[in-house]
């Protein structure tokens, strides 16, 4: 269905792409939106050193690194690892991509020092993953400072690469080799060096303090400024608009199924490739200042719905060094952004999408609920902001509280009252501990208050028990909460809270997910 609305002021819009490729401006006219960047690199460019492996993000074989000036008064430039079997073409329109081939090449003797420790190192057998592994140690090295890299920031960034034949240990000991802190790490000089220790790995330590040679950002890219554009395909069309007012716009002129909202194409994609969903217009909400705030006030944290789970993870981090005063909020999210997804995943894919995604088994949304959050919407024939709790908002696995032509704007988390002690803490129980999909994910939040009559006794003033995984959607424990309200903050009542939450949750063995004993004993522990 397609709404007539009154036409907005006139807006410039572009049909074409213009991005570079490893130091290469290209201008691309003849677009289909449904085409990844990975299938422009290698059918259309002839980049085939990024390789095609799972399709839906989970391998890394794919990576590539994707650079942009975020602010063109202070040219600060962004660089960020992405798969690119899942980043659609049209969202490169001004950015930098780097790929295996750009860093360099045996053929022209000009291997970059991430490609020779790989080699050199006995980081690589087959090579199929090797490009991509390349390509997230490059980006690591890129993003930080060369003096501040670890070793443990270096093990983290590969939380998206697999390797099914070399195994990890060399390649990670090849990688850590540009840590500022292996020194930190014993060895025995008097060990032979061989592939099957870590001595001939320290004859490197001695170039770490050398500068990474790092591909130059297009000065042309320095000084762009985005454009709304519309690419029209033979099948699909793109909508890019920069501000909210035109996205409110599009919304209502193209309501439910007739749009589509995109940012990191995250799920977007895999909904098109496994379920054959199809979506006639899509619409990248990627470049909408509105969106992207994140701020603090007295009483809130104010989440804009267009952020990444990379720049939310570093400004929670920012807020967790302040020591504000937020009952664990933070520390809860950091917690559970450090096993969500992967690396490639949290640079691209949004908080606001990961919320109307409405996943019976989401990590964040436990903790968000657990917290209080209540969701900003708007839409573009009420001037009126809605605001509605998110533990109102989830109606079943997929399906949420609103209407066709609304648009979650931001999440608003309320910090707790100063009078009372808040305590919010998060669990995930998984079959991996990275990028892996939860059986059970949990956020448990109450709030304090000192009794006036019996000294050290503290009184429960609130509750809130979330839970993903045990059911259609993420749900709370409404009844165990209004149970608690009132009691005194003690073992006994705990283990009362343990009795009434596996009274008041219930599965069996029909129940979607299966494993229901395993999954009740997990919350009954957690």
């Amino acid at each position: 269905m397609v709404n007539e609305t009154t036409p907005m002021a006139t807006v410039t819009t572009t049909n074409y792409l213009l991005f570079y490729v490893n130091g290469k401006e290209i201008i691309e006219r003849h677009i289909e939106p449904e085409w990844t960047l990975l299938w422009y690199l290698r059918n259309k460019l002839r980049l085939t050193g990024s390789k095609l492996g799972c399709g839906e993000g989970g391998c890394g074989a794919c990576t590539v690194l994707i650079s942009r000036c975020i602010d063109r008064h202070s040219g600060q430039i962004e660089h960020r690892t992405v798969n690119g079997c899942l980043a659609p073409l049209c969202s490169v329109d001004g950015c930098h991509v780097i790929t295996v081939e750009g860093l360099g090449s045996v053929s022209k003797s000009n291997l970059h020092p991430t490609q020779t420790r790989l080699a050199e190192l006995f980081g690589s057998q087959c090579g199929f993953c090797t490009p991509g592994i390349v390509m997230s140690l490059y980006g690591t090295v890129t993003s930080t400072t060369n003096s501040l890299l670890t070793m443990q920031d270096i093990e983290e960034s590969f939380d998206g690469n697999l390797c099914r034949c070399t195994g990890y240990r060399p390649i990670l000991d090849a990688a850590k080799t540009f840590a500022s802190d292996i020194n930190k790490i014993s060895h025995k000089e008097s060990l032979p060096l061989t592939s099957t220790t870590f001595d001939k790995c320290m004859l490197f330590t001695k170039q770490n303090s050398l500068p990474i040679d790092q591909i130059e950002f297009p000065q042309k890219l320095k000084d762009y400024i985005p454009q709304s554009i519309h690419i029209k395909g033979s099948s699909i069309e793109w909508y890019r608009p920069i501000s909210l007012n035109e996205l409110l716009h599009l919304r209502h002129t193209y309501p439910g199924a007739a749009s589509k909202l995109v940012f990191g194409n995250t799920n977007v994609q895999l909904q098109r490739l496994f379920n054959n969903h199809q979506y006639p217009r899509l619409i990248a909400i990627t470049h909408i200042e509105e969106l992207q705030e994140l701020k603090r006030t007295t009483d809130s944290l104010y989440l804009g719905a267009g952020i990444t789970f990379a720049r939310l993870k570093s400004k929670l981090i920012e807020w967790n060094n302040e020591k504000i005063n937020d009952g664990g909020i933070c520390q809860a999210l950091l917690d559970q952004l450090k096993h969500f997804a992967s690396t490639q995943i949290r640079n691209v894919a949004s908080l606001g999408g990961n919320i109307i995604s409405a996943s019976s088994s989401s990590d964040i949304n436990p903790v968000l609920q657990a917290a209080g959050a209540v969701l900003e919407l708007r839409r573009a024939d009420s001037s009126a902001v809605r605001l509605i709790p998110l533990c109102e908002f989830f109606l079943g696995h997929g399906r949420v509280s609103m209407t066709d032509n609304e648009v979650l704007v931001a999440i608003q988390i309320p910090l707790p009252n100063p009078s009372t002690k808040s305590f919010l803490r998060s669990y995930k129980q998984a079959r991996r501990r990275d990028n892996a999909k939860g059986i059970v994910s949990a956020g448990f939040h109450v709030q304090l208050q000192q009794s006036n009559s019996v000294d050290n006794q503290w009184n429960i003033v609130s509750a809130c028990f979330s839970f993903s995984g045990m059911a259609s959607k993420t749900i709370i424990a409404k009844n165990t909460q209004q149970e608690l309200v009132g009691l005194s903050w003690m073992k006994t009542t705990m283990n009362k809270a343990c009795e009434l939450i596996l009274q008041e949750i219930l599965l069996d063995e029909m129940s979607p997910g299966g494993q229901p004993e395993y999954r009740l004993k997990t919350i009954e522990k957690l």
